[in-house]
């Protein structure tokens, strides 16, 4: 098997932005991320996420994290759809 049948799927499965930017340090922390996925390297399949998202560290112990996600999935009949997510985060 050869390296280029070996990789073929991986270079046509994905692609993916990420990028976070500390608003206040250690406290506020700002994301966003877009991410295309094609199983079968065609787009009639093609599922693409666009998610921004927001932490908040009240302190050392306790963290806020939302993300809100807007998603493109052209396989289904109705293909745009949104996701909000939350998480509290407690350490002890």
């Amino acid at each position: 098997m050869s390296s280029e049948s070996l990789f073929a799927p991986l270079r046509s499965a994905c692609n993916r932005l990420r990028d976070l930017v500390p608003v206040y340090r250690d406290k506020l922390l700002i994301k966003g991320r877009y991410d295309l996925y094609r199983p079968s390297a065609t787009w009639l399949h093609a599922k693409t996420n666009y998610e921004i998202g927001l932490n908040f560290r009240f302190c050392k112990y306790f963290e806020i994290q939302s993300e809100y996600v807007f998603t493109n999935d052209r396989s289904l009949a109705h293909h745009n759809y949104s996701s909000v997510y939350v998480q509290v985060s407690v350490r002890y």
